[in-house]
């Protein structure tokens, strides 16, 4: 198998073999190798146990969940041999049940065995060992392998066989060489090549040149102990880096024997290669193995409009601003959309709908579906510049709301404070019912403030599971002034709230709610609630539990809540309420200054975090600093396992990590 290593001690320009039949009595058998073509063959090992081994009816789906369990995507498997079990959460976390999935290593949590023999898995953790190259490639049909020491062996090699066709038999002990039919195998030595870089990212200085700059990983020893650098895994630290066109099809520069993560892409050569000044550029970035050369590819787009970034790079596609026209193409930003809402209207699958800075009065509705690979993005063209407001006849009591699957609404800011003269008020600022669906960079505030609520509820931000969906993320928000000045009805609307499963919340700055800062409840399961900053807010920093069901009579449970502070909140700093199951984690959070700081029900709270946090500069009413100053106990005090790749400004978190939704700066 041309794989990743599954073993730190496989480093060398081996591979892995597997045998499997489904005769019981089955004795083993020797495995031959031919370097002539099949003209002689030499016994090179002996696999004395059947392996746990089938294949994938139907086709394992991609993942862009990231490092949380994907509980989207299940497969069925007809095995061979053997058989599946399941295994408890924690067992899966600490890496129990590892299968390989076409070229894609993975851990499951779930296997049952239905009527048919076959077996419904699920509960996966994807793309381990640097296998998320593999992600979106499955196929039906594909191989299905439980990997067990016992049933599994690395056969070592030479750096000359790579690359090298050979010819292998399999005979079954007692049975003769010439029985067998032989099966050709070419280690191409997937096991020593480096993974795909991350954290990709770039700027041009006053001059127009191209600061690039990304992050290594390691194939061996990844994991972060005492809070150092990972090590190199390489012979020596070379990278190459390829500037490519928007299709990532054609090669317009290279720039090899990097020796640290970072280059420069002069304007010079900006030109050179046809980019205009401020256009976007493509970038695959590799690290090189001195045995095997270049490793996965960690690709980019960089100078695009909002957060565009990653593995989907892409450009405006549709454009609005304030001098627009709905009679318009939309298409240019010569030829922009008046409203947001035409953009909604006509948005499909793969669109990015830019938006200029301005204010618009309007009340935004759309159900439109992109897709996993093909999100539609609508995007602020400056930070919180695209301004939403009511507008003097509203026709819903939410600013945006967008209950289509695989949406992006990303950089405005939505203010509620004046209502419209006719029509329902606001009661939500931002609501998102789809499948994968996120509220980044967003600035809501003043929702709900000119009415008594009533027990409908209300908030900031809506990450809703009504309709069935799962996956509604909000991260990086800043949200403020949510809920009733009166107080009536207060603790009926949150700053975020989230009914969802598998979802990210995370480096969000909430204050000044009547409710919760934050809210999981509902429907809500398997959702991370990592680098959170909550302070002054009426009922409490942090709720999360189970009840009122939609769509699910399961507790709530598999929730990870660390890393987040909740501070000088009326009510409780962290709550969890309801129904719940017994694998929630609550770890590395501090609690301070509030009515009660603490109140779980069913769970324990870990490696809790002493004391004030420590912000620059605290104001009640929102208008501080809430970074971390100096000496502050919430510096370096997070769990590295779920901690953000950046924080609420985009600046890279490194380890040791901090808690709350700013990363320490030491300004």
């Amino acid at each position: 198998m041309n794989i990743n290593m599954l073993r730190d001690i496989d480093d060398n320009p081996g591979y892995y073999v597997a045998v499997t039949s489904p005769d019981p009595k089955w004795p083993g058998c020797a495995l031959f190798q031919s370097d002539d073509n099949g003209t002689t063959y030499s016994q090179i090992a002996t696999m004395a146990t059947a392996a746990t081994m089938g294949r994938v009816l139907g086709v394992l789906g991609d993942f862009a969940g990231g490092h949380i369990t994907d509980e989207i995507n299940t497969i069925n498997v007809a095995l061979t041999r053997g058989s599946l079990s399941s295994v408890p959460y924690a067992s899966l976390l600490n890496g129990a049940q590892t299968a390989i999935i076409g070229d894609e290593i993975v851990h499951f949590r779930d296997a049952v065995l239905n009527d048919d023999g076959t077996y419904t898995v699920s509960g996966f953790l994807r793309g381990m060992r640097g296998s998320e190259y593999a992600m979106g490639s499955h196929a039906a049909g594909e191989r299905f392998i439980l990997v067990n020491a016992s049933t599994m062996q690395r056969i070592d090699g030479v750096t000359a066989d790579l690359h090298v066709p050979k010819l292998y038999k399999a005979v079954t002990l007692g049975s003769t060489l010439a029985r067998a039919a032989p099966r050709s195998f070419t280690n191409d030595g997937a096991g020593l090549k480096p993974y795909a870089p991350v954290h990709i990212g770039g700027g041009r200085d006053a001059d127009g040149n191209l600061t690039i700059n990304w992050t290594r990983r390691t194939r061996v020893s990844g994991e972060w102990r005492n809070n150092v650098d990972v090590p190199l895994g390489e012979a020596s630290e070379v990278y190459e880096v390829e500037i490519v066109d928007e299709t990532f099809t054609t090669v317009k520069r290279t720039f090899s024997g990097l020796t640290s993560p970072t280059v420069t892409y002069s304007a010079d050569d900006q030109t050179a290669d046809g980019y205009e000044e401020g256009d976007p550029v493509y970038v695959r970035v590799y690290q090189l193995s001195a045995t095997v050369g270049r490793g996965y590819p960690g690709s980019a787009a960089l100078g695009l409009v909002g957060e565009l970034s990653g593995t989907d790079p892409v450009v405006p596609t549709l454009y609005v601003s304030t001098t627009g026209s709905d009679s318009n193409s939309g298409t240019s930003a010569a030829s922009p959309f008046l409203t947001i809402q035409k953009a909604v209207t006509v948005a499909t699958a793969g669109d990015i709908v830019s938006v200029a800075s301005g204010t618009y009065a309007e009340t935004i509705y759309g159900t439109n579906d992109g897709t996993l690979s093909q999100p539609i993005k609508f995007i602020s063209e400056t930070l919180w510049g695209a301004k939403i407001v009511p507008p003097t006849t509203s026709t819903r009591d939410t600013g945006f709301d967008h209950r289509g699957n695989y949406v992006t609404i990303e950089g405005f800011e939505v203010d509620g404070t004046t209502d419209p003269s006719s029509g329902p008020f606001w009661k939500i600022g931002i609501n998102i019912t789809g499948t994968n669906s996120l509220v980044t960079r967003c600035h809501v505030h003043h929702i709900y403030r000119n009415h008594d609520a009533d027990s409908g509820g209300g908030a900031g931000i809506l990450c809703d599971s009504y309709y069935g969906q799962n996956g509604g993320s909000a991260t990086r928000n800043l949200v403020h002034h949510i809920g009733p000045i009166s107080g009536v009805g207060g603790s009926f609307v949150q700053g975020i709230y989230f009914t969802t499963a598998q979802a990210k919340i995370e480096n969000n700055v909430v204050s000044n709610v009547t409710g919760y800062g934050f809210h999981g409840w509902h429907d809500v399961r398997n959702t991370k609630v990592t680098n959170n900053t909550s302070f002054n807010n009426g009922e409490g920093g942090f709720v999360v539990g189970g009840g009122d069901y939609v769509n699910q009579t399961a507790p709530c449970d598999y929730m990870v809540v660390t890393n987040n502070i909740a501070y000088g909140n009326t009510g409780y700093g962290f709550s969890e309420q309801g129904d719940n199951g017994a694998h929630n984690i609550w770890s590395n959070n501090l609690a301070n200054g509030n009515g009660t700081d603490w109140s779980l029900n069913t769970s324990s709270h870990v490696n809790d975090v002493a004391g004030s946090p420590g912000f620059v500069n605290y104001q009640a009413d929102g208008s501080g600093d809430y970074h971390l100053d100096t000496g502050s106990p919430a510096i370096g005090a997070g769990l590295a396992t779920y901690a953000p790749a950046t924080d609420f400004s985009g600046v890279t978190r490194t380890s040791p990590f901090d808690l709350g939704a700013y990363k320490y700066t030491g300004t």
